[in-house]
């Protein structure tokens, strides 16, 4: 039997801003991130696809008994072609802890994708009137990610997200 493999499809590039605490508990705690804007693009030349992160927002949330490890719910509005005409919602997890805890605490800049346990499992949702696209919501998603810092200091959050390659089994 062959195993599936998986493949490349889109790439996100966020610009967040710093996560801000919202509440801590004994049993949980919840923190936010804003995102400010960014873009998910194609990376199959055969389904070209690129729309602008207008915002969004992230809740990270976390078990004390497991206080590295984030469990993320996040939604980004998109813009194609200059108006608002969809999301993408997703749900992941994060081990802060190593190169993610340095950048995100502002002790490094940089990290690879293979640095850090950074996921995320996206569903996009568009409007009827962007027929074109609609094959992006038929589709399972897995991403891996990363976070880094600009020259600023500013946080962003990148992810390559993969889809199964059917054609090979």
């Amino acid at each position: 039997m062959q195993h599936p493999s998986i493949k490349p499809i889109l790439f996100f590039h966020l610009d967040a801003e710093e996560p801000e605490q919202i509440f801590s508990t004994k049993s949980s705690s919840l923190t936010n991130v804003k995102v400010k804007s960014g873009y998910v693009k194609s990376l199959d030349e055969s389904k070209p696809f690129e729309a602008k992160v207008v915002r969004g927002s992230d809740d990270i949330s976390f078990d004390p008994a497991n206080p590295a490890t984030g469990h993320l719910d996040c939604r980004l509005y998109l813009s194609i072609d200059g108006v608002t005409k969809g999301f993408v919602q997703y749900s992941g997890v994060v081990q802060f802890e190593g190169k993610v805890a340095e950048v995100v605490g502002k002790q490094t800049s940089h990290m690879e994708f293979s640095e850090g346990y950074v996921t995320c499992h996206p569903r996009i949702h568009l409007d009827d009137s962007v027929t074109e696209f609609k094959w992006l919501e038929d589709i399972n998603y897995i991403g891996k990610g990363r976070f880094i810092r600009d020259e600023e200091g500013g946080l962003k959050v990148q992810y390559y997200v993969y889809t199964f390659d059917t054609s090979k089994l």
